[in-house]
């Protein structure tokens, strides 16, 4: 360049270099990507063997822990907390054992504990008795439930998994509901025994009443001729720590936009009650479960140093115990004394969960929260990026730490990539990220924060609880991990659950559903709809798209 400005007049050289400057400045206020090898770096380290799947409160998480703080270190950030730390610790309940007064009794059998019956471990504990009912007919049991105590029978096979968060929620939410019309207990039966990957879940909060699983086929036939039951639930529970991490660039206002990720992960083979995997023991890697998410907030950190940031305060969270239940997202809104900034400061929170998995051709960014402000559709839609494409939902109600943001009355957006097979199992590993994606994500989030400074304050907006939606409900499941990132017409299938309806039948992770039982496949919407109107046994005709081939065949519920 200096070769071709030499021979230039004095003139010339002068107006160049304005417009030189003027190039740069502009060039200076573009959002930037991130830096790919940086962003691959962190992902492969933390979803290394080392440290054997992060699972909350272990060695492997502490060393997770010591790497964040390192990097928060060396790009300038300070300690977050009021203690001079990057750290936070908080104590959650790790396991709960049934000790030896559990007991339940179906007319005059005792039935064996653990091998015949077990309590879910998010059941509140006590000892009741009552007449059993089958939970079947809910204005029935309500007409006469003010005169008997009885224990309610739930048959779960009707309960089939969205998403496996979904599938506790939903199932939480019967759970209270059986227990408004007047149950004293809930006795919970299914014909295979699938779902006892679920039992030891603790991670939701208590329920009103005892809840037991009968684990034994014959005893969950049995269980409805039964007239009477008597049930005892006590535990013995033990308890870990887990560390949230959290560092801050200061502003000179009093508005702070947090950018989060939580780092745990679900450990080795049956550390976790999560697994999707009920057949190893191998390190659950977690790579884009959140590896992508951690390795995106620390690379944004460097981003933002660079900002003229209009006097924000920047604060980057890493919150442990999130696949536990949200422990430590809620737990850092709760130590308003711990913290250097005011809760009641933060602006809007941007949360990383599952970021490393954009789809080459596709592009699909998935944004939900959108309708947690009114200014969220505005400052998105002025960002367009070259390889990202945006799908919004307004849900400020999600399975990740936004929600925790969202319940506390701050604006929340959750950046993530889509659901894939290797979700909460071993394969979850380095090589599947798409880091280049990331990176223009990234660019993405540049943008959009930079966007925000057209406003000083989003105002919060609450959304249409998704507890309350009218989705059908479901008799029978497909067994298949729907694609919720795919657009054109069709239900696309990102991964096939193992022993379902959906491999007997022979479909494979990318076929299309166009057609199910007679219905036309446009979206997910429909797929469900299509879905709650079919029976068990029931044998029905699907059609599909492989490749550019359409199919035909048969599936069985």
């Amino acid at each position: 360049m200096l070769m071709i400005i030499t021979r230039f007049s004095t003139k010339s050289k002068t107006l160049f270099f304005l417009f030189y400057l003027i190039c740069l400045s502009s060039f200076c206020h573009r959002a930037s990507s991130l830096d790919t090898f940086a962003l691959k770096k962190h992902v492969y380290y933390l979803a290394s063997d080392s440290l054997s799947g992060r699972m909350t409160g272990s060695k492997g998480e502490e060393l997770a822990s010591q790497y964040i703080i390192q990097y928060l270190k060396e790009s300038g950030c300070v300690p977050c907390f009021s203690t001079g730390s990057y750290t936070n610790s908080f104590s959650f309940l790790f396991s709960r054992i049934p000790n030896f007064n559990t007991i339940l009794i179906l007319d005059d059998s005792n039935l064996f504990l653990d091998k015949e019956f077990r309590p879910l471990a998010f059941s509140s504990t006590g000892d009741v008795k009552g007449e059993i009912l089958l939970w079947n007919d809910a204005k029935q049991i309500n007409s006469i439930s003010s005169q008997k105590s009885f224990i309610a029978l739930l048959d779960i096979d009707e309960f089939n998994a969205k998403h496996p968060h979904e599938d506790y929620n939903r199932l939480r939410f019967e759970f209270d509901s059986i227990a408004s019309y007047g149950a004293k207990a809930i006795l919970l039966i299914n014909k295979s025994g699938e779902y006892e990957n679920w039992v030891n879940n603790f991670k939701l909060s208590s329920t009103m009443i005892p809840v037991a699983y009968i684990s034994d086929s014959s005893w969950s036939m049995k269980a409805k001729r039964c007239k009477s039951a008597s049930l005892k639930i006590a535990f013995n529970d033990s308890f870990k720590t887990g560390s949230n991490i959290c560092g801050y660039i200061p502003g000179t206002s009093s508005s702070s936009i947090i950018l989060g990720a939580h780092y745990d992960h679900l450990g080795v083979g049956q550390e976790s009650n999560s697994s999707l995997d009920k057949q190893t023991n191998d390190i659950h890697y977690g790579a884009d479960d959140n590896a992508s998410g951690v390795s995106m907030v620390l690379e944004l950190t460097k981003e933002i140093k660079k900002l003229d940031t209009k006097g924000h305060n920047f604060v980057f969270t890493f919150f442990s115990g999130e696949e536990l239940g949200l422990l430590g997202s809620k737990h850092f809104l709760n130590q308003k004394n711990s913290i250097v900034f005011s809760i009641d400061s933060i602006n809007y929170m941007l949360n990383f969960d599952m970021v490393g998995r954009l789809k080459n051709g596709e592009n699909n960014l998935l944004i939900s929260g959108t309708g947690t402000s009114i200014l969220w559709d505005s400052i998105i839609d002025k960002t367009s990026i070259p390889g990202i494409s945006v799908k919004k939902a307004e849900s400020g109600i999600g399975p990740s730490d936004h929600s925790s943001f969202y319940f506390k009355g701050i604006p929340a957006l959750h950046f993530f990539t889509g659901p894939h097979s290797d979700y909460h199992k071993p394969s979850d590993t380095p090589e599947k990220v798409n880091y280049y994606g990331m990176s223009s994500i990234g660019q993405f989030v540049i943008s959009n924060i930079q966007n925000s400074f057209t406003y000083p304050k989003l105002i919060f907006r609450k959304t249409a609880s998704e507890s309350k939606s009218t989705n059908p409900s479901f008799k029978v499941t497909l067994g298949i991990v729907p694609d919720y990132s795919y657009e054109k017409l069709g239900l696309r299938i990102d991964g096939i659950i193992s022993g379902k309806p959906a491999e007997k039948s022979g479909l494979l992770g990318g076929d299309i559903i166009l057609k199910l039982n007679g219905i036309h496949i446009k979206d997910i919407q429909t797929y469900m709809y299509a879905l709650s109107i079919c029976s068990k046994g029931q044998t029905v005709q699907l059609e599909y798209m492989r490749g550019s081939s359409t199919f035909q065949t048969t599936v069985t519920f």
